[in-house]
């Protein structure tokens, strides 16, 4: 969840409720383009360290009941190794996993897996083009990377086609299919590390949520 965003806090405090895990969306500055967007409290590679962990630590304060935290664009901070030093620090400071990638080779996810942080990262973006067709080839693939590699991580945008498409899908799953959490996943691969209390809790299966 966007941490800055209207409506932010009610929705991650409803999705404890609904036994939903909570991740921060921290904006992250991008590389330059002509179609980028700045959000409230974007981490950007210029600021102070001081500075940077402020506004980090802003936004997960603003938002209850988070146990991990992706980046909201980020193509530019996520391959800044000064950037990604501080931003792992405060995630392992306070026992949270990062999770997702922007660019092909960013150096956030080899900092947290040298760091001892569960790490975790998407194999299959569902709607990168929005479509009912291409959303529909993209959990396709979602399946076949799950049969053949055992744990793909799928994202995906809050947008009507994409919510429309799996609700319909999430409800008549393949049997050899079971949904976990992001935060199961990236724990599964680091047995020796505890669990943070506010994903423990959480049901792995969503099939009647």
């Amino acid at each position: 969840m966007l941490p800055h965003t209207r409506g932010a806090i009610d929705l991650a405090t409803r999705a404890k409720r609904f036994g939903k895990e909570v991740l921060l969306h921290q904006p992250m500055e991008a590389l330059p383009s002509r179609w980028a967007l700045r959000e409230s409290g974007t981490l950007l590679a210029s600021m102070q360290a001081h500075t940077f962990t402020r506004t980090f630590e802003a936004a997960l304060d603003r938002l209850p009941n988070v146990s991990g935290v992706s980046n909201h664009t980020g193509s530019l901070l996520t391959s800044d190794p000064t950037a990604m030093h501080r931003l792992m620090a405060v995630i392992k400071a306070r026992n949270l996993y990062p999770d997702n990638r922007t660019t092909p080779a960013p150096v956030a996810l080899d900092m947290a897996i040298e760091a001892g942080i569960p790490a975790s990262k998407r194999d299959v973006f569902l709607d990168n083009e929005i479509s009912l067709e291409a959303i529909h080839r993209a959990f396709g693939q979602a399946l076949s990377v799950a049969r053949k590699q055992g744990k793909p991580i799928v994202i995906a945008h809050p947008y009507e086609q994409t919510v429309r498409y799996l609700e319909h899908v999430l409800c008549a799953l393949p049997d050899d299919i079971t949904l976990v959490s992001a935060g199961y996943l990236a724990y599964s691969s680091y047995p020796e590390t505890p669990v943070p209390q506010q994903l423990a809790a959480f049901p792995h299966t969503v099939h009647d949520q």
